[in-house]
Formats: structure tokens, C-alpha cells, sequence
């Protein structure tokens, strides 16, 4: 399994997804290959070239002298970087086909993907979810080139969106901890298509952690005696969810009931297992025990019939 963590950087580095070519390449490394078939030109010239160099005006510029030709000089008062000659191609601006391109990895990554319906500005309304977690919630993709720009996103759609829902976005640099704690208290799951969606050896893009397959043998979270050193259900994280949420407690918080950290509390909420001591001792601090939690028991909040 290849990863592609290039690819989706690229979407949060690049202005507006509108770059010339070479820009695109330089920016995509190695990921390039897997970007260029979802490029689509468009008839506008581009202003500026990648410059080998980074000086004070840097990158190289444009010029179209109207007779056909076409080059990109650099704007350094020393003029360090070559002049490159550019056929009008590699001048053209290219822009990212995101319906294409995310239509594939939406679905790798467990999302029915719906017709992409733009919902402010670098969001959007993308499909419903198929994730064990948050089963059939709204998922919605945002697409930012700022921490800033990021942040303000996600406090508009927690604001305007009431229920939980699935927010996806291509890498996890502007996921705040004081952010995440927001999403977890309003029973948001958030997902870096850099964790879940890389490539396969047949060049289709594939989830990163494929769902172990079911056996009759010991799994691989067994010990000597067969007895699962990791446990969890759908059930219990949802309960888990709703245990924080409504007690208003940080990941931290909740961590230290049970002398665990907000990381394991994190990877317990995403992958939906933890190790039997931990997840036993978890439901020993809400006043269960790991059975109850199993079932999706909640203390004094919603006590319901297991599911």
C-alpha cells in the first residue's frame, strides 16, 4: 500500500486548486502521477512559474508577448534564475477536477458520496456516511489552504449543522486540540484522507487500514490463550460519545477517569477497540461494567435496552 500524503497536502497548499502545471508537479512530488489525471485546463495564462531559487520574488512570471510566445523570467533584480520558454499548455492554468477525484476517495475512505453540493466556501455537502461510526450522518469535505480559514469552517458548520455529522478534509495540520475537543463534544467525526486513503498495487486507491477479515483462528489482538487483549463495539463507542458529551468532558478529562491518555481515548473513538484492561477499567469510571459498555449501556443518562 502506497501512501499519498503529497497528493492531499497538495489540495491545502495551492490557492484556489488553480496552478500552472509545473506548479502542480512541484508541489505534488512524488504524488504528481496520481494528481495529473484529474487536471483539466483551462484558458486562462497562468501569472506565475516555479524558481528553483527563493529569493524576495520568487516564484518566476509569466509573459505572454502576444505573437505566440511565451516565457516565464524571473523577477529577481539579479535576474538568478533562467528564463524558460513555455508552450502555451504549460502555461495555462490547470485546475483540479474535484468531483472526480474525490468521488474515488470519498468512497475508499466509507462515505456514500451524493452529487457535490457546495455549502459555503471551501465546503461542501459530499454524501452520507457508511462508517461504523456515525452510521448515515451528513458528510461534508473542507478544503482550506489556512489554519485560520480552517478553523472558521468548522465552527460554521458546527453552528449551523444540529446533529453529528462526518467532516473530512485532506490532512489533519489545522486539526487543532482545542478544535478536536469542539468536534468531540458535539459527536463529530473527524477523518484526514492522509490516514485512510492511499493506493493499491493495481493503482486504485484503497483504504490504508483494509477491516480485518473474520477467522475462526485466534485474531491477531489475541494472546497465547485466545482471549482478546482488544475490545469494543460500535456500541460502546457511541455510548462512550455520548457519555463525554453530555458530562461536557475533554478527552483529557474523561482520559484521566481511568488513568489513560486523550490519545487513547482518540485512536478508541476512530478505530473503535482498546485494550481489554483499558476498555474494562474505562467502563469500571462510568460506572459499568465491560459488558454493560459492550451493549451501549449509558449510566444515569439513557439507560436503554442493549441494542
Amino acid at each position: 500500500m502506497r501512501k499519498l500524503r503529497d497528493l492531499w497536502a497538495t489540495l491545502e497548499r495551492v490557492p484556489d486548486l488553480e496552478a500552472v502545471p509545473a506548479t502542480w508537479a512541484e508541489v505534488a512530488g512524488a504524488d504528481f502521477d496520481v494528481l495529473s489525471p484529474f487536471l483539466r485546463p483551462t484558458d486562462v495564462v497562468g501569472t506565475l512559474y516555479p524558481c528553483p531559487h527563493r529569493y524576495a520574488d520568487c516564484p518566476r512570471g509569466i509573459v505572454d508577448y502576444g505573437d505566440g510566445e511565451i516565457a516565464a523570467l524571473c523577477r529577481d533584480q539579479y535576474r538568478s534564475c533562467a528564463r524558460v520558454p513555455l508552450t502555451l499548455r504549460e502555461a495555462l492554468v490547470s485546475e483540479v477536477d474535484l468531483v472526480a477525484l474525490m468521488g474515488a476517495a470519498l468512497a475508499t475512505a466509507g462515505i456514500q458520496t451524493q452529487r457535490m453540493l457546495p455549502r459555503s466556501q471551501a465546503v461542501w455537502a459530499v454524501g452520507l456516511s457508511t462508517r461504523r461510526i456515525l452510521p448515515r450522518a451528513p458528510a461534508f469535505l473542507i478544503l482550506c489552504q489556512g489554519e485560520g480559514a480552517f478553523e472558521n469552517r468548522v465552527r460554521d458548520l458546527l453552528l449551523e449543522v444540529s446533529g453529528p455529522f462526518l467532516l473530512v478534509a485532506p490532512t489533519n495540520r489545522f486539526l487543532t486540540v482545542a478544535l478536536q475537543e469542539r468536534l468531540q463534544a458535539r459527536n463529530v467525526e473527524f477523518v484526514a484522507l492522509e490516514d485512510e486513503v492511499g493506493l493499491n498495487q493495481h493503482g486504485q486507491f484503497a483504504r490504508i487500514e483494509a477491516p480485518q477479515a473474520l477467522s475462526s483462528m485466534p485474531s491477531e489482538d489475541a494472546g497465547d490463550n485466545g482471549i482478546e487483549r482488544s475490545i469494543g463495539t460500535m456500541e460502546s463507542v457511541a455510548a462512550v460519545r455520548e457519555y463525554i458529551a453530555v458530562r461536557a468532558l475533554t478527552l483529557t478529562a474523561f482520559g484521566n477517569q481511568f488513568d489513560t491518555t486523550d490519545r487513547t481515548v482518540r485512536r478508541f473513538l476512530k478505530e473503535g477497540k482498546m485494550r481489554r484492561a483499558n476498555f474494562e477499567a474505562m467502563a469500571a469510571s462510568m460506572g459499568l461494567t465491560a459488558a454493560e459498555l459492550l451493549q451501549g449501556l449509558v449510566p444515569s443518562v439513557n439507560p436503554r435496552k442493549p441494542r
